[in-house]
């Protein structure tokens, strides 16, 4: 029955401090409730009910965040279990099920055939109307979600019996064109699977399924969960709403209800509520809801507040998500919409409403002009060819764009014929420009007109259409960010899915508006609450939101909780007449105040409530919901406060001008509320009682100038399992190790956080290539001449000859291979750049020459191991091995290397083994006669010793004599500096000394300057006064975590 209780261990909750393990997590009652279902069942498969995945995703994640592991636990919607009921059916595979655009587009032919056959009266006046499609489709769906199949639809329960007998052959109609059709829609499933789930009695005993109590449903989807769940369901407790209760009954209700914690739950029962207790909401005003979602955004600065730490919930989406994505955009906040963004808000979206709107308009050349203006399609310059397309002089009408284009063509041609006769070369760069302008316009306004077929009598084949927009989007649609790549996908897949449900040719307008009508209400991109976003979501969609900062805006009474207005088709009599399994209508205000009630009562942190006072459309005064009353007079405990006393308690409304310079978001607000506000300054001590991030910032300095080594200092105080290889089995490599030796800190944000600088495309007129560019050509250039020598040697061990020509032969293949990819800025800047690569090879030949006076002759280049390239880049190397190299350490502990090593020369004379690396930059930061640098030095160590094992994988008997490094460019003068590997036991204990260091966590920034001068993070790391610190804090003896490092520096 609807509301069904639940028995079993949920009695236990009393509190919502539970205990888990060895921790205690402060949590709401429902993810109480779920953490204690996850503890008492864990080896037990659970299906976790939702409405959405997204939903379910929120949940593990706020589980997650609290340590709470959920192992057995899948989150499910109710309409995915019925499909996977009904799939178990032989007959299933004939079926193919149907969202709500196909839905849409059925009920829309099904009103035109009973217009064409004279059997609408009643709606006959909004026939045509895609109003009145949309009204009949909503009530066609509740009709049938409340298990109402066409005989129970009796005409004697409506007011009008035109309307009950047009509402039934509706509903016949679509039911007889789903069974011809063999269709399915969500109504559809519920029911098959319900008949299944009679006939398999033993369906859902091997799962315990969770039903949180806030989960609101429909009848068929209730019913089909409580009939697949009896044998094993444990329903999970909401916070408790005293004073208030739901409005309808297909929801399962937990049994014992556990007391409401939240001070909210006594929000609507005043009297006998404790006093409330905890951090109190914050109510402010504003002068229209654009000022309301700047104060919102100046209360996250003022609070210092990060953004992946708030969520802002709105009453009114239509309102409030073009508001807030506006100014996010500007002050380059990213944000998640929980119900997606509206795909009329992008690129995607625009260019197929654009080209609706341009069919529909006799394809005016105005609209197509600015959708190539306003950048919505993908071509070299929008601007450009929308220029282009004026000068075409083409009006509107269909057949006249190819036919312009092409004598627009001809003009320019013929023009540039009269410019070269008569002022020669001097425009002709400018005439070919254009010339290709014209034709890429033509090009793809042919592939436009192309995919929009046009039938005879204006009628055009419906699912031709929709397929041809597809394609256009697929071609043309800008997909610069994740946005609008999602807008693009769900545009395109409802596309396909709506040119299922029309067969042959319809009107082309109608088609056009139908398909506008129903794209243009859609959203892409709905997501969970992802770090480094603000998040958005819906009253409803906020409750599964769990951020410690809550922002509800919107709650004035014009809007909230909105008005109990009859449905416009079917009234509250005749609902409760058809069947008491249809939700009324009147309640809706009743059911908003209760969720928001609910939400309220679900936050734990800060919250802050909002609503505009003034109307600037209108040009009057708002007024709070009564709902903010009564928190005001719960939050003082004060049940008989009335609005004159709450209105007085509430500061002057936000507006255009922050109060305070320093909430500024762009210059004029700045000098605004200098104009309008007095200057206030304080001392220092008041500065840090008002913002305490200064505070906790000046602090940290008082800290660092100690010498004691802190937190503030790079001290990690969390468990350091994560970051020390011997426990957690990742593979080290060996730049890694050498930027541990030489700042510990730059490590740590780099290979722990995963930080890296913002790879940011500087323009520079005088350069084409950045060093790291020119690195990895020069890399390329090496490796690609020395095998093409080496394979042209009749015997391994015979000594190559120089190839001169053969090497400026390759550089020059290389070279123009890489300015396809990355173009240089001007010819004359390629020319002279890929000049000083060639001469270079120069210093290349003379160190090979060198090393082939003394017998090292090249063997194998580029060898791999433990990278993810696999067996082809073992075969390309010719060595190799897959997994990393297990490497143990002086007191037996283990740890795995991989990389991959330039180059594994054979020593002829010696029948030795040698190991290079090549080095395109200088001999700056190596020491030849240095054998590790203190750790900085360290690669050419594990690189001898891997190759040694690899080798001696083919050759047993193989030797690493020495190992090095390269320098064969100018700057590094062709010179090599070479280590005997005879003193590896040392290395070992040098890379056990950073591997110490990282076990205990001790990440402070280096103590020479010297090493800072190209660092990537000095932005970030208080250079210069950072070095001294360390120095400083190396020199307490008290700072045994710094111990391991001090020890690495005694390593030369």
């Amino acid at each position: 029955m609807p509301g069904r209780a639940s028995s079993g261990p949920l009695a236990a909750y009393k509190n919502i401090l539970i205990y888990i393990g060895e921790a205690y997590y402060l949590v709401n009652t429902f993810l109480a409730s779920l953490a204690k279902a996850c503890q008492d069942y864990r080896f037990k498969p659970k299906l976790l009910i939702v409405e959405s995945y997204q939903q379910g995703h929120q949940l593990l994640t706020a589980l997650a965040g609290e340590g709470v592991s959920w192992l057995n636990l899948v989150p499910v919607t109710p309409l995915d279990l019925a499909q996977e009921i009904w799939d178990r059916d032989p007959r299933a595979g004939d079926f193919q099920g149907i969202g709500p655009g196909q839905a849409l587009f059925l009920v829309s032919e099904i009103l035109d055939k009973m217009y064409s056959q004279s059997l609408l009266e009643y709606f006959s006046k909004l026939q045509g109307t895609d109003s009145l499609v949309d009204l009949l489709y909503g009530t066609l769906q509740e009709l049938r979600m409340a298990g109402i199949s066409s005989d129970q639809v009796k005409i004697e329960s409506f007011v009008d019996e035109k309307k009950g007998r047009e509402l039934k052959i509706l509903l016949e109609e679509y039911e007889k064109t789903l069974e011809e059709e063999k269709l399915l829609d969500s109504a559809a499933l519920y029911s098959r699977a319900l008949d299944m789930l009679k006939k398999d009695k033993g369906s859902g005993r091997d799962n315990l399924y969770l039903l949180p109590e806030e989960l609101d449903l429909d009848y068929l989807s209730f019913t089909f969960l409580d009939r697949l769940t009896r044998e094993g369901r444990l329903v999970l407790p909401g916070e408790k709403v005293e004073g208030l209760s739901r409005t309808h009954d297909f929801y399962f209700k937990a049994s014992p209800i556990p007391q409401g914690k939240s001070p909210f739950s006594w929000l609507f029962q005043l009297e006998g509520a404790p006093s409330f207790t905890g951090e109190k909401p914050e109510v402010f005003q504003a002068y229209g809801a654009s000022c309301e979602v700047k104060e919102v955004f100046r209360r996250l600065k003022k609070d210092h507040i990060p953004v992946d730490q708030g969520v802002i919930c709105y009453t009114r989406g239509e309102d409030y998500i073009p508001l807030l994505l506006a100014l996010s955009s500007t002050l380059d906040i990213p944000l998640t919409f929980a119900g997606g963004l509206p795909v009329a808000f992008t690129r995607p979206g625009k260019l197929l409403l654009g080209l609706l709107y341009w069919i529909e308009d006799n394809y005016s050349l105005s609209t197509l002009y600015s959708l190539f203006a306003e950048g919505n399609l993908k071509v070299s310059t929008g601007t450009g060819l929308a220029r282009l397309l004026r000068q075409a002089g083409i009006g509107w009408g269909r057949n006249r764009y190819l036919p312009s284009l092409e004598a627009l063509k001809e003009s320019f041609q013929e023009r540039a014929r009269r410019k070269e006769e008569e002022e020669g070369e001097g425009l002709k760069d400018y005439r070919d420009r254009k010339q290709e302008q014209v034709q890429e316009l033509y090009q793809v306004l042919s592939f436009i007109l192309d995919n929009i077929p046009h039938g005879k009598e204006d009628k055009t084949p419906f699912q031709e259409l929709c397929r041809g927009l597809s394609r256009i989007l697929e071609e043309y649609a800008p997909s610069g960010d994740s946005w609008e790549v999602a807008a693009q996908e769900t545009l395109r897949e409802h596309l396909e899915e709506i040119a299922l449900s029309i067969g042959g040719e319809i009107p082309l307008g109608r088609a056009v508006k139908r398909l506008r009508e129903t794209l243009g209400n859609l959203s892409a991109g709905a997501s969970s609450p992802e770090p480094g976003h603000l998040h958005v979501a819906s009253l409803r969609q906020g409750e599964w939101a769990y951020r410690p900062y809550t922002f509800v805006v919107g709650l004035d009474d014009g809007h909230f909780p909105g008005s109990g207005l009859q449905d416009p088709v079917l009234l509250e009599v005749e609902r409760a007449f058809l069947s008491p399994h249809l939700k009324g209508r009147a309640s809706l205000p009743q059911e908003n105040i209760y969720q928001l009630n609910r939400l309220l009562a679900t936050r734990k942190g800060k919250m802050t409530l909002s609503f505009p006072s003034y109307d600037p459309v209108e040009g009057r005064a708002s007024f709070p919901t009564p709902l903010l009353l009564q928190v005001y007079r719960l939050v003082n405990n004060n049940p008989r406060a009335d609005y004159s006393t709450f209105i007085k308690s509430l500061d002057r409304p936000a507006a255009y001008f922050p109060r305070e310079e320093n909430f500024s978001f762009s210059p004029e607000e700045w000098w605004g509320s200098q104009v309008l506000e007095e200057k206030r300054r304080g001392d220092l001590p008041r500065v840090r009682e008002c913002y305490p991030g200064i505070d906790k910032g000046l602090l940290a300095e008082e800290y660092r100038q100690k010498e004691i080594f802190t937190i503030f200092d790079g001290k990690i105080q969390a468990a350091t399992a994560p970051v020390d290889p011997r426990k957690n089995q990742r593979p080290l490599s060996a730049t890694a190790l050498e930027q541990l030796a030489a700042c510990p800190y730059s490590y740590f944000l780099r290979f722990v956080l995963k930080i890296e600088p913002p790879e940011e495309e500087v323009f520079d007129p005088g350069t084409w290539l950045d060093p790291l560019s020119r690195g990895l050509l020069m890399h390329q250039i090496y490796a690609e001449y020395l095998r093409k020598i080496s394979s042209n040697k009749p015997s391994p061990s015979q000594v190559p000859e120089a190839d001169g020509d053969l090497l400026v032969e390759i550089a020059r293949e290389f070279t123009e291979k890489t300015r396809e990819e990355i173009p240089p800025p001007s010819l004359l800047v390629y020319e002279e750049e890929k000049m000083e690569i060639l001469q270079g090879l120069e210093v290349f030949l003379r160190s090979e020459e060198l090393l082939r006076q003394e017998g090292s002759i090249p063997l194998y280049l580029e060898v791999p191991f433990g990278l993810k390239g696999g067996p082809q880049d073992i075969k390309e190397a010719g060595l190799g091995r897959e997994k990393p190299l297990e490497i143990k350490l002086p007191r037996g502990d283990k740890v795995a290397l991989r990389g991959r090593i330039d180059r594994i020369d054979l020593v002829v004379p010696r029948e030795t083994y040698r190991v290079l690396d090549f080095k395109t930059g200088g001999t700056y930061n190596y020491d030849e006669g240095k054998y590790l640098l203190e750790g900085r030095q360290i690669q050419h160590a594990l690189y001898g010793l891997a190759a040694e094992v690899i080798l001696q994988e083919k050759y047993p008997q193989a030797r690493v004599e020495d190992a090095g490094y390269i320098f064969p460019t100018e700057k590094g003068e062709g010179q090599c500096f070479l280590h005997l590997q005879d003193r590896r036991q040392e290395a070992l204990e040098a890379l056990e000394k950073m591997i110490d260091l990282l076990s205990a966590g001790a990440f402070c920034p280096t103590d020479d300057q010297k090493r800072c001068n190209y660092c990537d993070y000095q932005a970030v790391c208080r250079y210069p006064s950072s070095v001294e610190g360390t120095k400083t804090k190396l020199s307490c003896q008290e700072n045994l975590e710094l111990q391991p490092w001090k020890e690495l520096k005694e390593y030369e």
